[in-house]
């Protein structure tokens, strides 16, 4: 279940995603069991937990991956589908804890799959790629021109690659799955203040699945314990 932290929203937010007795089980054991949770415009709310407490099926749940045993999912008051792309395409963006990224495509080709699929990517990748290049470098980032395949980047540039394919979508929220766990100190405070700035001047609710209590604990305006 989930418990609500007692601070405050700002005055300005509004319910964008909500769940309602949401569980799922995988056999007898129980991964989610009747949850309760909502993210508003404008905010950054964090889930925390112990390892097993079900967050990575939680916002697997929230993004399309997985259908849930019991309970609804609703964004912007509607039920959202239990698909990866029609999530996306109703405005959840969401980065995962494991790059979805195709080793062998260099990076353009891989932010121009989640526009178009594998063919297109292939024959007009810097077309399509254009809008994750803008939204990288409108936050500092610089992403390989070079047709390299991905699987030669270091850790940190997969990272920023696979946050820059969400950042280009018209996301009403942003899931980001434990986002800090590949990067140094300094280059996750960056990635905070990017979600920070992101849920505020774009206002989108950030969900962030986290670990790190002081990095929770410097962004997020609301938490939610599993």
């Amino acid at each position: 279940t989930s418990k609500r932290a007692n601070s405050s929203p700002p005055k300005t937010s509004s319910e964008v995603l909500s769940v309602r007795g949401l569980s799922k089980r995988y056999g007898p054991l129980v991964a989610l069991d009747g949850v309760e949770f909502e993210a508003r415009a404008g905010e950054v709310h964090a889930v925390v937990g112990e390892n097993g407490a079900g967050k990575s099926t939680l916002v697997s749940l929230l993004s399309g991956h997985l259908r849930p045993d019991a309970g609804e999912i609703r964004l912007d008051e509607k039920p959202l589908p239990a698909d990866p792309e029609a999530a996306r395409a109703a405005g959840i963006a969401y980065v995962q804890q494991h790059f979805a990224l195709v080793p062998t495509f260099g990076a353009d080709e891989n932010l121009a799959l989640p526009v178009a699929g594998p063919w297109w990517a292939r024959h007009r990748p810097a077309e399509l790629a254009r809008p994750a290049r803008s939204a990288a470098e409108s936050v500092g980032w610089s992403i390989d021109a070079t047709p390299r395949p991905v699987g030669t980047f270091d850790v940190g540039a997969r990272a920023r690659l696979e946050i820059a394919k969400a950042l280009a979508l018209d996301a009403r929220v942003l899931l980001l799955d434990e986002p800090t766990a590949v990067f140094s100190p300094e280059e996750a405070d960056e990635l905070l203040d990017l979600a920070r700035r992101w849920a505020t001047e774009r206002n989108v609710a950030v969900v962030l699945i986290a670990h790190k209590l002081r990095e929770v604990l410097s962004v997020a305006d609301r938490i939610t314990v599993l």
